[in-house]
């Protein structure tokens, strides 16, 4: 992850990850966290409600995945 302060309220952060969690003696996956291989990507201003995510970030726990379904760009126009 690489944070890039533009201004005290303004944030981009370039994040590439491949992680694996596997369980303690017999080696078995437990649980993923993976970037898409561009990697997943967020430009954030504080006060100015503005959140932009580019990429995706997949979580597998269990054999259960949990990915985004959309993409969305919020503004201050618009709620979490």
């Amino acid at each position: 992850m690489t944070p890039q302060n533009q201004t005290p309220t303004h944030n981009k952060i370039d994040w590439y990850t491949d992680l694996v969690q596997t369980e303690i003696g017999t080696g078995r996956i437990h649980a993923t966290k993976k970037t898409s291989p561009d990697g997943f990507h967020l430009d954030i201003t504080v006060g100015g409600n503005n959140f932009q995510a580019t990429g995706t970030l997949t979580t597998t726990v269990d054999g259960h995945t949990y990915t985004p379904t959309r993409q969305r760009n919020l503004t201050s126009t618009e709620s979490c």
